[in-house]
């Protein structure tokens, strides 16, 4: 008999959760929310994402623990 494996835990971070499911991954999306926001960077809505990247300036902190990045994000650059 096999034990089973044991559920993923949650980071010890304020996390997205995005796309979180009991069944399955209790724990969704480990990323760290963005600062004024319950979602990371890879789950804000493009509006949202645009004014956070947008008001970082030189030397700002930044964190995203956890945050899923994808060669789509933060998406394309505007000029």
């Amino acid at each position: 008999m096999s034990t089973p494996p044991a559920a993923p835990s949650a980071p010890s971070w304020p996390h997205c959760a995005h796309g979180a499911d009991p069944a399955t991954d209790p724990v969704g999306c480990r990323g760290i929310h963005v600062p004024g926001h319950t979602a990371c960077l890879a789950h804000l809505t493009d509006t949202d994402r645009d004014t956070y990247l947008a008001g970082l300036t030189p030397g700002a902190h930044i964190d995203h623990h956890g945050t899923p990045f994808t060669r789509d994000l933060p998406g394309p650059v505007k000029t």
